[in-house]
């Protein structure tokens, strides 16, 4: 199976139908519409069904980026006073380890396939995270000719043009995490380890999400 309608993919979740295409719609789960019918491809039904899960909805991308910010010791300026306070309540209260499941809206995965001569450049261009910059906070994970890392929403479609990068057709090598409001990260290009433990914990090897899970625990035991 490469694709999966909604029908086909409550199954494989055991949800209902009305609970697939929630998913869809909030973005959780990537679909693309077809006439008047939702597809979904295996592979990211797959990635999806093996995500943990936890209580609770998913946070927006103002909250989410606000607890990664305040674990890595900034203030979250893009939070309001009454938000900020939430949000370290929600610290106090919960290991962030265990919150993973609820800051996957804090941007919107794209995954491509780009020419191995390209990949280094592309990785300069970008935020690096994930497998990308694993390896420059000592966690034992190396990428090789990948890249994973992010951008903002309104730069992705001119780097997909500018590195002629390709529908993953059974190739993946490039991982963009596209954010929008608000742009959590200054002039860095490694992001912190509490955002590159977090995007670990989404790979889809067990590997880097036992690096992922050890870097959360480091940065918040």
């Amino acid at each position: 199976m490469q694709v999966a309608s909604v029908s086909e993919a409550s199954m494989v979740l055991g949800v209902n139908e009305a609970r697939v295409r929630q998913l869809v719609e909030a973005g959780d789960l990537p679909a693309r519409k077809v006439g008047r019918q939702w597809l979904i491809e295996a592979d990211d039904l797959e990635r999806f069904r093996r995500l943990p899960r936890s209580e609770g909805r998913p946070y927006g991308a103002r909250m989410a980026w606000g607890l990664l910010d305040l674990v890595s010791g900034g203030e979250a300026q893009w939070l309001d006073r009454f938000e900020r306070s939430k949000a370290k309540r929600r610290l106090v209260e919960n290991r962030l380890v265990d919150l993973v499941p609820r800051l996957r809206r804090r941007c919107e995965p794209h995954r491509f396939y780009a020419h191995p001569g390209v990949v280094e450049a592309l990785g300069d261009e970008v935020v690096r995270s994930g497998v990308s910059a694993a390896a420059e906070h000592g966690l034992d994970i190396v990428a090789h000719d990948e890249v994973e890392g992010y951008v903002q929403q309104h730069e992705l479609a001119g780097l997909v043009e500018r590195y002629k990068l390709q529908p993953p057709d059974g190739m993946v090598n490039v991982m963009l995490r596209a954010v929008g409001d608000p742009w959590p990260f200054g002039a860095e290009q490694v992001a912190p380890l509490v955002v590159v433990g977090l995007d670990l914990c989404e790979a889809d090897d067990d590997r880097s999400r036992r690096a992922g899970h050890q870097a959360l625990l480091e940065v918040q035991p």
